[in-house]
């Protein structure tokens, strides 16, 4: 049987989605506390560090050994 990795994608996919709405809120807290200068700083500083953190944490979790 073929090995998929489908417990890697779906880790991921939790994990991006995580890192927007993480950097949504950044973005939207940026915008009504320091100026509109800054939602794009906010979002894009955010964003990747939110999901590169939850996804490792999920990782190490549940792994994805054992598919």
């Amino acid at each position: 049987m073929r090995r998929n990795n489908w417990k890697a994608k779906i880790l991921a996919l939790i994990g991006i989605l995580v890192g927007i709405l993480a950097g949504g809120a950044a973005a939207w807290a940026a915008w009504k506390y320091a100026g509109a200068q800054y939602v794009g700083l906010a979002f894009f500083t955010v964003m990747p560090l939110v999901a590169a953190l939850f996804i490792l944490i999920l990782i190490r979790l549940f792994g994805r050994d054992d598919d």
